[in-house]
């Protein structure tokens, strides 16, 4: 019997992303706190050595929990809308099982900046553990729900680039990642949306 993958319709989408959000935020915590090795060091690149560290582009980086939600608004088309959710879904069980199996650090950066900034920070390094690097699900999933918009609105998806852009090179200044982890994030994003694009969905209504 072929599997046909249950299609998200617009008025499904918000409980069919947010069961999903539920279940990252579960598993990303526990994989990052539970790794089954000893997390090892990233190599660095020639890249990681240019980038100059930027502590104010840690709120590009946080945009990402507002270039999420935005994205999800766009979407309205029944099969982008589908294509994008299993997207996510495959590239965070990759990614989980990366961060399991092969955990990967990097040496946190000490908070040079203050104010609501240095606050940033340390929300953010609370939060997020030290073993969850490579590849980068922040990269992945930025890439991926711009790719979605760029199907649903050009001209839109323009925009959205740009800002997923701005949100992987903020990865770099604010020295959450070395360059690796966000090629591996690219890299990432590109293999799930191919193989998403290959699934057999069923007939739109």
């Amino acid at each position: 019997m072929k599997l046909i993958l249950t299609t998200v319709k617009a008025q499904q989408k918000w409980g069919w992303f947010g069961g999903w959000y539920i279940g990252f935020c579960v598993l990303y915590l526990g994989t990052g706190l539970t790794p089954l090795r000893v997390p090892v060091r990233l190599p660095l690149l020639p890249l990681d050595a240019l980038i100059p560290y930027l502590p104010w582009t840690v709120w590009l980086y946080l945009s990402q929990f507002i270039f999420l939600p935005m994205g999800i608004s766009v979407l309205q088309t029944t099969i982008v809308i589908s294509r994008v959710w299993y997207a996510m879904c495959l590239v965070s069980l990759l990614s989980f099982g990366v961060f399991l199996y092969y955990p990967m650090t990097y040496p946190r950066q000490p908070i040079h900046t203050t104010g609501v900034t240095a606050a940033a920070f340390r929300f953010l390094y609370w939060v997020d553990p030290t073993s969850n690097y490579f590849p980068s699900l922040h990269v992945a999933l930025a890439c991926l729900m711009a790719w979605g918009i760029m199907d649903e609105q050009k001209t839109l998806g323009y925009v959205a680039a740009c800002w997923a852009a701005f949100i992987c090179l903020s990865t770099l200044t604010t020295k959450q990642h070395y360059g690796v982890d966000v090629l591996a994030g690219l890299a990432a994003a590109v293999l799930c949306g191919v193989v998403v694009q290959r699934l057999p969905f069923a007939p739109r209504a």
